[in-house]
């Protein structure tokens, strides 16, 4: 009788460490799930005013997916987070003032209002999520001043998940030549929010 039990008791024990070993190979972190869809990721560890953070690039054939994360962010900062993460999209949105040494004086020069990010809505996980339709350069700064500057188009989206204390921007980028696709945007958009 003694016999069966402890037979028992081993064959619970493997199949708990199996669970366990599957759980761990079955990550839905955004890195891991993006790499196991082809994409190269690279992983810098940053910190982020006084926060862990990890800038996280993927890029896929021309597709290039820019996100960081800052981790253990308290609820009553997160909008204060949030916030910092969307000023390039707010820089872009509004006008600037800079010295001109060729006339020697300010000039104030801004994004062309067609150029400019445009916010929109989604729901995902029945919660709406804003998220800005952009342009960038080369450098994918969202200061593009004319066109033919515009190398990059895309979705914008900073965020917090109150899930695990995270806030996160993403930043999904599609060469300019090509026929931006929104909806394919939002499907990845969708596959990484709050997945980590």
């Amino acid at each position: 009788m003694s016999k069966t039990v402890f037979i028992f008791i081993v064959v619970i024990a493997l199949l708990a460490a199996a669970l366990l070993v599957f759980n761990f190979l079955q990550k839905t972190d955004p890195p891991n799930k993006l790499s196991s869809l082809g994409y190269d990721v690279e992983i810098k560890d940053v910190t982020f005013r006084g926060y862990e953070s990890q800038n996280i690039s993927f890029e896929k054939d021309k597709e290039k997916v820019l996100m960081q994360t800052v981790s253990n962010v308290a609820e009553n900062k997160s909008s204060e987070v949030v916030a910092e993460l969307t000023a390039k999209v707010v820089d872009a949105q509004n006008d600037i003032t800079i010295f001109d040494p060729y006339q020697e004086q300010q000039v104030t020069v801004s994004v062309p209002e067609e150029l400019k990010p445009l916010k929109k809505e989604t729901i995902i996980n029945g919660q709406t999520v804003d998220y800005y339709l952009i342009h960038a350069n080369v450098i994918f700064s969202m200061m593009v001043y004319s066109e033919a500057e515009v190398k990059y188009r895309g979705l914008f989206s900073a965020y917090f998940c109150e899930n695990n204390n995270t806030a996160h921007k993403l930043e999904i980028y599609y060469p300019a030549e090509e026929e931006f696709d929104e909806e394919k945007a939002l499907n990845l958009f969708s596959s990484l929010y709050c997945s980590r």
